[in-house]
C-alpha cells in the first residue's frame, strides 16, 4: 500500500480459503498456513496444511497434517534466512525448529516435554529467535542462539530484573536503541529504553501506574496429580501480607474449555479478589491450551467428568496442603468457568460454600440452538464432539438438569446481548434453581453487555455484588489504610 495515495497492489493470493501468509527474509510472501476443523471422518478436529510459494508464483503443498500426522506451521524468517517453524505430532507439545525451503524437512531447535512454546525472545531486529519461553508454571526462558550478539545483552537485562519476564519489544532500525518490556505476577508492565552504546537502560513508562507492585499479591505456581494419575499445573494468588495459610479461597475457573489457559502474568481480577483477603486458585485442567494438542483434546466429552474432577481434585489438594480453609471455599468463573461454577458443586456437594456464575453455558439445549457457535457448521461439529451426540450425553453435562443437587448459595450474571452463551442460559438456570427450592441470591442480566461486561459502571456493579456475595458466605478481609480488617 502506498502510504501517500492509499493505493494497494496485490503481491500474492493464498492457495485456498482460511490461510495466513508468512514472509521470507526479503519480505516476499513465501508460505501459507491453511487451517481446517474437520478430520478424515468428518468430525471436528484441528488440521493444517503448509504451502510454499515458488518463484513462478505457484503454490506447492509441503505438508498436510491429515496425511503426515504432523502439524507444521511457519512462524517467520530471520534476517539471515532461517525459516522458523513449529511442529507437533498432534499429541505432545509443539517443538520449535527450522525447515528446509526446498524439501520442507524440519530440524528441531527446542522441545519441552510439558509445555508448548508460550512465546519467544527475539533479537533487536524482531525476527531472529534467541530463546523460547515455556510456562508450565512461571515463565522459563531457554536460549537457542547464545552466539547472537543480542543474546549477551538480553542476559544482562534479564539479570537486572530477577523474577520478572524481560523481552525486546521494539528497536530502532540500526538496533542501537531497544525498547525493553518487563512484566511479572505483581508488575502489570514497564518499558525501558536500552542504549547499546552506553550499555544502560532508562525507565520510560509503567502500566497501571496507580498500582504499587510491592503491595500486589504474589502468584505461586504449583502442580498436582489427579485421581486418574494426570499431572496438571496451576497458580495460587496469595494476598499481600498474609502467610498464605488457611485462607478463604475462590476457585477461579478459566473459560474455553479447550484452548484457553491460566498463566502467571499479572491478572487484575485475581488481584482484586486477593486484595479482599481471598486466596485464588486457578488450575489448567485437561483441555487447557499450552500443554500439547493431546492434553487439549482430553477436554472433549469430559466437561462434567474429567474436567470437573480436575477442578475438584485441585481444590482438595490446595486445602490438604494447608493453603485454604476447607470450610471457606467458593467457586467462580466466566463462560466455561461459569458452567464449571454451577456443575462442580453438583458433583461434590460438600466442597464449595457458594458459587458465582458469570456469562455461563448452563443449558446445552440453549447452546445447541441459540448460540453463535450453532450458526456455523464447524461450530455444530465442535459441539457434537464436546457435548456428545445423544440427548442422554448432553443432559448428563448440562447444569440445569442437575439443579436439584445444588444445595449452596448461588449468584448469576449475564450480558443481555451475549451471542456466545446467550442469556437464556442464565434464565434457564435461574428457573431450574427456583424449581429445586434454591433460588439464586441475585441475578444480573445486564442490558447492552455481551460475552463479558465492558462498561465501567456495569463492571462496578458486577464486582460490588460479587465481593459482597463472597464476603457474606466465606468472609475475606478488606485492606483499610494498610491494615487488615476482618468482615
Amino acid at each position: 500500500m502506498d502510504a501517500t495515495s492509499g493505493l494497494q497492489k496485490p503481491l500474492a493470493r493464498a492457495p485456498r480459503e482460511n490461510c495466513e501468509l508468512a514472509l521470507d527474509a526479503t519480505k516476499a510472501p513465501r508460505f501459507a498456513i491453511c487451517y481446517d476443523d474437520e478430520d478424515a471422518q468428518g468430525n471436528f478436529d484441528s488440521q493444517n496444511e503448509l504451502y510454499r510459494r515458488d518463484d513462478d508464483g505457484k503454490w506447492t503443498l509441503i505438508n498436510s497434517s491429515k496425511n503426515s500426522g504432523k502439524h507444521l506451521s511457519v512462524i517467520g524468517t530471520s534476517t539471515d534466512g532461517l525459516i522458523y517453524a513449529n511442529q507437533s505430532d498432534g499429541k505432545k507439545p509443539e517443538a520449535l525448529g527450522t525447515i528446509d525451503l526446498a524439501t520442507g524437512a524440519f530440524k528441531t531447535l527446542f522441545e519441552d516435554p510439558i509445555s508448548d512454546p508460550a512465546g519467544y525472545i527475539t533479537s533487536a531486529d524482531g525476527e531472529t529467535i534467541l530463546g523460547v519461553i515455556t510456562e508450565a508454571g512461571a515463565p522459563r526462558v531457554t536460549m537457542v542462539d547464545e552466539k547472537h550478539p543480542d543474546a549477551e545483552i538480553y542476559a544482562s537485562l534479564a539479570g537486572a530484573f530477577p523474577g520478572q519476564l524481560v523481552r525486546f519489544s521494539s528497536a530502532t532500525k540500526d538496533g542501537k536503541k531497544i525498547v525493553v518490556s518487563v512484566v511479572s505476577d505483581k508488575n502489570p508492565g514497564e518499558l525501558y529504553l536500552y542504549d547499546r552504546d552506553t550499555g544502560k537502560a532508562r525507565f520510560l513508562m509503567q502500566g497501571r501506574k496507580w498500582l504499587d507492585p510491592k503491595k500486589m499479591a504474589s502468584v505461586k505456581p504449583f502442580s498436582m496429580t489427579t485421581r486418574d494419575g494426570l499431572k496438571i499445573y496451576g497458580y495460587l494468588t496469595i494476598p499481600h501480607g498474609s502467610d498464605g495459610k488457611n485462607l478463604p479461597m475462590i476457585v477461579n475457573v478459566h473459560g474455553g474449555p479447550m484452548g484457553p489457559r491460566d498463566d502467571w502474568a499479572f491478572n487484575w481480577e485475581t488481584q482484586l479478589l486477593a486484595s479482599r483477603g481471598y486466596l485464588v486458585m486457578q488450575i489448567n485442567y485437561r483441555g487447557s491450551g499450552g500443554f500439547g494438542k493431546g492434553f487439549q483434546d482430553m477436554g472433549y466429552g469430559t466437561w462434567a467428568t474429567g474436567i470437573m474432577n480436575d477442578i475438584i481434585d485441585a481444590t482438595k489438594w490446595t486445602i490438604n496442603q494447608g493453603y485454604a480453609d476447607g470450610d471457606r471455599v467458593c467457586i467462580y468463573g466466566g463462560s466455561f468457568g461459569g458452567y464449571a461454577s454451577l456443575m462442580a458443586p453438583t458433583i461434590d456437594q460438600k466442597l464449595f460454600k457458594c458459587a458465582f456464575g458469570y456469562v455461563g453455558a448452563y443449558d446445552i439445549d440453549v447452546q445447541l440452538t441459540k448460540s453463535d457457535t450453532s450458526d456455523r457448521e464447524s461450530g455444530r461439529r465442535y459441539m457434537a464432539r464436546a457435548f456428545g451426540k445423544t440427548k442422554a450425553e448432553q443432559d448428563a453435562m448440562s447444569p440445569v438438569k442437575h439443579a436439584d443437587k445444588f444445595k449452596i448459595p448461588v449468584y448469576l450474571a449475564a450480558g443481555a446481548r451475549d451471542p456466545r452463551c446467550p442469556p437464556e442460559n442464565t434464565e434457564s438456570m435461574n428457573k431450574a434453581l427456583i424449581a429445586a427450592g434454591n433460588p439464586p441470591e441475585g441475578m444480573i442480566i445486564q442490558s447492552g453487555e455481551m460475552h463479558g461486561f465492558y462498561k465501567e459502571e456495569n463492571n462496578q456493579r458486577l464486582y460490588t455484588e460479587m465481593l459482597g456475595f463472597f464476603d457474606r458466605h466465606i468472609g475475606g478481609k478488606v485492606n483499610v489504610g494498610g491494615a487488615s480488617k476482618a468482615n
